[in-house]
C-alpha cells in the first residue's frame, strides 16, 4: 500500500496518520500504532486540492454523532492517574471514593462514549474498573 501523507493527528494517547491511499481520492485515518514499517518512496507524495488540514482532522476524528453527553463514572486508582494526565474535557473533575475508587465527572461527546460503553459490555459489572451504563451516564 502507498499512503500520501497529509496530516499527523493526536486523539488522547493514539497518534493517527491522515494520508491518501494509493489511487483513492478520499482521505483516510490509519492508528499508527498499526504500521508494522514504512518506506520513504522518491515519489512525491499526492495533496487533494484544496486541501483544510484543521477541517479534515475534525472530519477524521469524529466517530460519533458529535452530541454532548454528561458522563459520571467509577474509576479505580490507575484509571484516575491516566485521566489526570489526560483528562477528557476541559470541566472533568475527579473525587477521591473509598479503597482506590474516584468518581469521574465529564462531559465527552457522544462518540467516546461507544469506547466505554464496549468496555464495559466486555468486563461485565464484576470487574475492578467496570460499571453500568444507562442514559448515557456511567454509574
Amino acid at each position: 500500500m502507498v499512503l500520501h501523507p497529509l496530516a499527523l493527528v493526536q486523539s488522547g494517547p493514539t497518534s493517527y496518520l491522515l494520508a491518501l491511499a494509493n489511487d483513492h481520492t478520499d482521505v483516510r485515518t490509519y492508528a499508527l500504532r498499526r504500521v508494522k514499517s514504512a518506506e520513504v518512496l522518491g515519489d512525491e507524495a499526492r495533496r487533494p486540492a484544496p486541501f483544510d488540514v484543521d477541517a479534515a482532522a475534525a472530519q477524521a476524528m469524529q466517530f460519533g454523532n458529535g452530541q454532548a453527553v454528561r458522563l459520571r463514572a467509577r474509576v479505580w486508582e490507575s484509571l484516575a492517574n491516566i485521566l489526570r494526565e489526560t483528562p477528557l474535557s476541559n470541566d472533568q473533575t475527579l473525587s477521591r471514593g473509598w479503597q482506590g475508587w474516584h468518581t469521574l465527572t465529564t462531559t465527552v461527546t457522544d462518540c467516546t462514549m461507544h469506547p466505554v460503553r464496549r468496555q464495559v459490555a466486555r468486563r461485565g459489572c464484576g470487574g475492578r474498573h467496570a460499571g453500568t451504563v444507562s442514559n448515557n451516564t456511567i454509574a
